[in-house]
């Protein structure tokens, strides 16, 4: 809100125009609140909070998939090149 100067103010149709201006920040400020408190509300209902979660769970899922398929990998190779054992001949 903006500071009011009422040295400027010379009938009441100044004063009328001030109080319309002031009613219109007040409104302006309300809609700025609600629209907040809103936003505020959206992110603490249930379905949001599921949706957030099932995001995160299947994020932490495809994770371990990369992270199981990597030392899969890994493994598979040192067992393909790990050489026979002295003791295995074949016959």
């Amino acid at each position: 809100m903006r500071k009011i100067d009422y040295k400027k103010f010379r009938n009441f149709q100044d004063i009328e125009i001030a109080k319309a201006r002031v009613r219109y920040e007040m409104l302006l400020a309300e809609n700025h609140l609600y629209e907040t408190i809103m936003r505020v509300e959206r992110i603490f209902t249930l379905t949001s909070f599921i949706s957030r979660f099932a995001t995160g769970f299947s994020h932490a899922q495809g994770a371990y998939g990369r992270i199981t398929d990597l030392f899969g990998k890994i493994f598979r190779r040192k067992s393909k090149k790990a050489p026979p054992s002295a003791g295995e001949h074949e016959g």
